[in-house]
């Protein structure tokens, strides 16, 4: 992969606002709001089902 990091902003509805996932090309994904916040709102961290959809379908475009 020729990329650097990527990332993409969501409603989130747990959080109750807008937070920005990225994914780096090794494969580690992570939610910018978990990373400043934590586990507040019920929070699934890195086990977040939309911070995985994202990165999996960006590994899998290649």
């Amino acid at each position: 992969m020729n990329w650097k990091v990527t990332a993409t902003t969501i409603k989130c509805d747990k959080a109750g606002e807008f937070v920005t996932l990225l994914v780096h090309p090794d494969g580690k994904a992570e939610c910018v709001y978990y990373r400043e916040k934590g586990k507040k709102n019920g929070c699934d961290g890195p086990l977040c089902p939309e911070v995985l959809h994202y990165r999996d379908e960006l590994l899998k475009e290649g």
